[in-house]
């Protein structure tokens, strides 16, 4: 048991020692600012600790740590717990060397962290870090931006032909299709065309079958012109009996004079020379209806009679 006791206790000897021996060392030079920041709060050391796993942070922040339950460091997370105990038995947690030490070198910084103030550490150590710089080629700015223009314009130029094709697309094709409505109306009058070319010569086929000699003519039609006569028509409606208008125009209204009257108008009407009897005959004797007239299509789709001299 002797033996065992004396082994542990140089073991806690050399263990509780040892911060204090690395805490020596670093008095042997001047402190830096990076080696009084605590790693913890990020200010000055007030009232140091120098824990066995190298680490070294205030006295209140490893207080709050322990609060905690958490008894280990509050760094690497090593435990400490013997360590603490041991240390407050014999009064010896705070690094009195380092913390006299600090005193003299930091002393504005600690006396503004005492009153509840910035210490300024921080700033100090910004000021200390060298300033990361960028180093650039020449002209790099310049030759970026002239890439980026012209796959600007690149861009353009491709928006811009495919806009153009698009038009010559939809031109070509209302081309076409103007086209082919004017083949298809083209090809509509030619076929109503040729229709009424049919019914015209049909017509004629028709009145020239039906038709009697001028002897049969002049008995059955006597009666007929006499008719005529009574009721007033010339001599050529009779002919036109089977023809009807294709298109019947309004009459024209009644022209006004400048006093505001209606103009009147006088109408001229065909003398009507059936009465004659010498006349009737030579209307007999005439040619017939398919050698005066003959029935001719035009190109408009009217009908027109040509007579034959």
């Amino acid at each position: 048991r002797s033996v065992k006791c004396v082994w542990l206790g140089s073991d806690f000897n050399s263990f509780l020692l040892s911060p204090v021996i690395m805490a020596e060392k670093l008095l042997l030079k001047k402190l830096t600012v990076k080696e009084v920041i605590c790693p913890i709060c990020r200010e000055i050391f007030i009232e140091p600790v120098s824990l066995p796993c190298k680490h070294i942070v205030c006295l209140q922040c490893l207080e709050q740590t322990v609060e905690n339950n958490t008894l280990s460091c509050p760094i690497c997370r090593t435990w400490i717990g013997t360590f603490l105990r041991l240390a407050k038995n014999r009064n010896k947690i705070v690094n009195h060397k380092l913390w006299e030490q600090l005193k003299k070198q930091f002393p504005r910084e600690i006396e503004r962290k005492c009153n509840g103030e910035e210490d300024g550490i921080s700033n100090q150590l910004m000021e200390d870090q060298p300033r990361p710089s960028l180093t650039t080629d020449r002209c790099s700015i310049k030759k970026e931006f002239d890439d980026l223009l012209n796959k600007l314009k690149i861009e353009e130029e491709k928006c811009r032909k495919a806009e153009q094709s698009a038009s010559e697309k939809l031109a070509q094709q209302l081309m076409e299709e103007e086209l082919e409505a004017e083949r298809r109306r083209k090809t509509e009058e030619r076929s109503i065309s040729t229709r009424d070319s049919i019914l015209a010569r049909s017509m004629v086929e028709s009145e020239s079958e039906n038709w009697e000699p001028d002897d049969m003519q002049a008995d059955s039609t006597s009666n007929d012109d006499d008719m005529d006569v009574e009721n007033g028509r010339d001599s050529i409606s009779i002919e036109f009996r089977h023809f009807t208008p294709i298109c019947i125009v309004p009459k024209t209204p009644p022209k006004l004079l400048p006093n505001g009257q209606v103009k009147d108008t006088k109408i001229l009407k065909p003398k009507n020379l059936s009465r004659s009897l010498d006349r009737r005959r030579a209307n007999k004797s005439g040619l017939s209806l398919q050698n005066k007239a003959s029935l001719k299509v035009s190109s408009n789709n009217f009908l027109s009679i040509q007579a034959l001299m």
